[in-house]
């Protein structure tokens, strides 16, 4: 890996510990962040003034070692103005000089200075991010720049959802002051839902009369598709004497639809029963529209998230193909085999360290899929106490294990299940003083088997216990702030023991009294079906006369670790780092099978897949999507564009092969 990649790479995982949050606390921990992680003096986050050309105001900024006051900044002759015009500007030295009409420079003693706009949905500058230190910048290798262009995108989404909110919040101030006042359209009911009486604005707004409206005349001016759901809502209200609320777009004098919002309570006698109906109606358009406008820069956030995730695990290819090449080697001592394992091991759960990003929107989407099989409670607790190996040691926590003699099968997915009980055994190790003690027992329960998990650490106060496995929830701050994390690995462990048709709970004593976690699992049923790649694996046939496999990926690390290996595996290897020459390739040496990269430069996967169905010299080639993109998305994108097979990086040596062998014949 580059030493700049893997610096930047660095920098990100240093800098999630500060911004695993949204709004205003974002930008403080991003500011702060940045800081420490650049070792810069002063880190600004500005947006642009609404009012005020050329003037920004500060959303957030770390200054000396500690959070600033809000600063309003006028941009003219300052280095500042060159970002907006949408540059990255850097000045690894005698800034102040540069610019001498800035003041604030030479106040400060500003020597160095890198800034990059934050941009819109528009593509316009609506913000930009700075640092400032007061000795020079060397940017020979870790460039100040390489960072901040990785975490633009994301501060530009949280800085569109700040507007985005703040626009909402106005917007239904406005709608609570129209709902007040006498604008608003006020109507009357008799018990039979009839309308008998209506404001003057109701007709203005209709460009009717009133008495057009009165009785069921207003439903002629309802959207088509609303009718019925609106009637169906009032004839419930009307039938058991409710409060009565309803959305439906009205006609309005131009033909436009707009969205309105209706309330209404009943009127009583002295006896309880309903004699009238007194409501309301209010504009709610400006608010459907903010909150789509919402959803949408959540949007944008989860592809930045996504994106994210992609660049961090490509570089984890190349390593598991080496691994693979030496697992092929003829040199293959015993203590190197069990070394290899155990990295194998770790590549995994790196990967899954990864996935978490994306797994915090399919939690909400249910787009997690298990891959069962039958695995023994045992060697789940083994993989995971050896996964938390580093953190047990560094913290010098004695670990006591009690495991039974005999096999403890369930129907689950290993690495998932390894997954929960390494999220558990993570946050006991963070949250037991170095030196504590964390025991770990599985045995039977009733009707399956029981994992437990004990420590002697900082305990969960009573307050805390019902929201400890809530999304993004932060316990008490460890002692080792260095392990801080995201919020969401007792929530995806939870998740994931649910999707196994078992159960995660919690129990304290209180606050320095330690914690205990249960994971209880049904136990395994006969017959269960194999996951998809050992049904491949196993209706593979074994090694046969080799394949002539054309390899498009731009990753040249990657694809040279991965042609060694189809090597070591006996096929013949031919390599493209472009869809072009993919394509010119494919024509020319007509391979048995294509495994092409997503995204490439220029033409992407899908447009080189599209492309090759459609001449008929290779239609009926054998196209593999090899990529770092997994989502649920990807994949649909994948089947559309008329790949065979799916293969998310880093794909397993094993997986590779089964694949390819599949399409022999």
């Amino acid at each position: 890996m580059p030493l700049e990649q893997e610096w930047a790479s660095e920098a990100l995982f240093r800098l999630a510990d500060w911004t695993n949050c949204t709004g205003e606390a974002y930008f403080r921990g991003l500011a702060r962040g940045l800081a420490e992680v650049l070792s810069v003096r002063w880190v600004y986050i500005s947006k642009l003034h609404p009012h005020k050309p050329r003037h920004v105001q500060v959303v957030a900024c770390w200054a000396d070692g500690g959070p600033a006051a809000n600063i309003e900044y006028d941009l003219a002759d300052t280095p500042c103005a060159e970002v907006l015009t949408g540059a990255t500007c850097f000045y690894p030295t005698a800034v102040a000089s540069r610019f001498p009409g800035d003041r604030m420079l030479a106040d400060l003693g500003v020597d160095s200075y890198a800034g990059i706009p934050l941009r819109g949905a528009d593509g316009q500058a609506q913000g930009l991010l700075v640092i400032m230190h007061d000795r020079p910048i060397d940017a020979s290798q870790q460039h100040p720049c390489t960072i901040l262009g990785l975490v633009a995108g994301r501060a530009a989404a949280e800085l569109e959802r700040s507007r985005v909110e703040a626009q909402l919040r106005q917007s239904e101030e406005q709608i609570r002051f129209l709902s007040e006042s006498t604008p608003a359209l006020l109507w009357r009911a008799t018990t039979d839902g009839r309308l008998d009486y209506l404001s003057p604005r109701a007709a203005e707004y209709c460009g009717t009369s009133i008495d057009s409206l009165l009785g069921h005349g207003y439903v002629a001016y309802m959207h088509p598709d609303d009718v019925a759901r609106k009637l169906r809502l009032w004839n419930l209200a009307r039938e058991t004497g409710q409060p009565f609320e309803a959305e439906y777009r009205l006609r309005a004098v131009d033909g436009t639809y707009r969205w309105q919002l209706t309330r209404a309570l009943p009127q009583r006698d002295a006896t309880g029963a309903v004699t009238r109906w007194y409501g309301s109606v209010v504009d709610v358009d400006d608010r459907r529209r903010a909150e789509e406008a919402l959803r949408e820069a959540d949007r944008r956030k989860d592809e930045f998230l996504a994106m994210l995730a992609h660049e961090l695990r490509n570089p984890l290819a190349p390593i598991r193909h080496a691994l693979a090449v030496q697992a092929r080697s003829d040199d293959d001592l015993l203590v190197s085999r069990e070394m290899r394992q155990t990295m194998e091991r770790q590549v995994r759960h790196l990967v899954r360290l990864v996935d978490d990003l994306l797994d915090v929107s399919r939690l909400t989407t249910g787009q997690i899929t298990l891959r069962r099989q039958p695995v023994d409670v045992r060697d789940i607790v083994t993989d995971a106490i050896e996964t938390c190996r580093e953190i047990v040691d560094a913290r010098g926590h004695r670990v006591t294990t009690r495991l039974p003699g005999g096999a403890l099968m369930v129907d689950g997915d290993r690495i998932r299940l390894v997954q929960v009980v390494t999220n558990i055994l993570n946050n006991a190790a963070k949250f037991t003083e170095p030196g504590g003690d964390i025991e770990i027992d599985a045995g039977q329960s009733d009707g399956g088997f029981e994992i437990r998990v004990r420590d002697s650490g900082v305990g969960i106060s009573a307050e805390r216990l019902p929201r400890i496995f809530d999304l993004f929830f932060q316990s008490d701050p460890s002692p080792d702030r260095t392990h801080g994390g995201l919020g969401v690995g007792l929530t995806l462990a939870r998740r994931l023991v649910d999707l196994h048709a078992g159960t995660l709970t919690a129990s304290s004593a209180g606050a320095g009294c330690g914690s205990e976690f249960r994971i209880a699992l049904p136990r395994a049923t006969a017959g269960r079906v194999q996951p998809v790649a050992h049904q491949i694996a196993a209706a593979a046939p074994g090694p046969s006369a080799s394949l002539r496999v054309l390899v498009v990926d731009d990753y040249v690390d990657a694809t040279r670790a991965l042609e060694r290996l189809l090597m070591v595996m006996g096929h013949e290897v031919i390599i493209a780092h472009d869809g072009k020459s993919g394509i010119e390739l494919a024509e020319r040496v007509r391979p048995d099978v294509i495994l092409l990269d997503i995204g490439l430069p220029e033409m992407d996967g899908y447009s080189v897949a599209r492309h090759l169905r459609s001449l008929p010299s290779t239609a009926a080639m054998r196209i593999i999507a090899l990529t770092g993109y997994g989502a649920e998305r990807a994949r649909q994108s994948v089947r559309e564009a008329g790949f065979d097979l799916h293969l998310v990086k880093p794909v397993d040596a094993d997986e590779l092969e089964a694949a390819l062998s599949a399409g022999r014949s």
